[in-house]
């Protein structure tokens, strides 16, 4: 879990988020190689350095509903479950991350990438589908049933 400094007692010096700032492509590279964190919703310098465009919104809000991303994500999880725990912030400008739970107003209250990274949110597979290695096999298949034929 990694705090931004101002909500909990312990929570992270100014001077241990200066090394999470300047140490942002590594917890990108963390995270896209299947890494995780758990945080509240803060204004974080690392998230900022890759994701400009995020901003925090100031105040809880209302409601806490998961989305389908988050239901896949947090199996198990229900939106009881978020509105049981306190929350402060909400994302605006989230980018490419997908957004796994809102609040009544529809604004992002936690966010997260499908498998990727800040960078890279949801990678491209390379690997693929079993539908089309079924065509490509099928297509193989009718060629050389074509090349058996003209030899025959």
């Amino acid at each position: 879990m990694m705090d931004s400094g101002g909500n909990v007692s312990g929570g992270s010096s100014v001077s241990e988020r200066a090394l999470f700032t300047a140490n942002a492509l590594l917890i990108d590279t963390f995270l896209g190689s299947g890494g995780g964190l758990f945080s509240q919703s803060n204004g974080y310098g690392w998230v900022s350095a890759l994701l400009p465009t995020l901003t925090v919104i100031g105040g809880g809000g209302n409601g806490a509903l998961l989305t389908a991303a988050g239901n896949t994500a947090f199996p198990g999880l229900t939106n009881a479950d978020l509105l049981a725990g306190p929350r402060h912030n909400r994302f605006d400008n989230v980018g490419a991350l997908s957004i796994l739970a809102t609040d009544g107003s529809g604004d992002a209250l936690i966010i997260g990438t499908s498998g990727g990274s800040i960078l890279i949110p949801d990678p491209i597979s390379t690997v693929p589908e079993p539908s089309a290695l079924a065509i490509f096999a099928l297509g193989l298949m009718g060629l050389a049933s074509r090349r058996f034929k003209k030899q025959s």
